[in-house]
């Protein structure tokens, strides 16, 4: 798994990254977190460990770039 989700600091969320990006439903792991936190209008800190992300092709900082756009035109905001 390219992504692992570690909620047990709440509200801090610690994101690792793995070394390889393998499909879109990976990255939805982390998106879906985001929008759930967002529904229950909780306030929360994203941790982000890239220390062993490996390189990520293009399409998916493709999606990476969409995702966060649609999340940034939400109204209220709890990152």
């Amino acid at each position: 798994m390219f992504i692992s989700i570690n909620k047990t600091q709440f509200p801090l969320v610690r994101v690792d990254f793995g070394e390889k990006l393998q499909s879109y439903e990976d990255l939805d792991i982390f998106f879906n977190t985001w929008l759930i936190y967002y529904k229950s209008k909780s306030h929360f800190t994203f941790l982000l460990n890239t220390q062993t992300c490996g390189l990520i092709n293009i399409k998916y900082i493709y999606y990476i770039a969409k995702e966060i756009k649609k999340i940034k035109k939400l109204e209220d905001h709890y990152l």
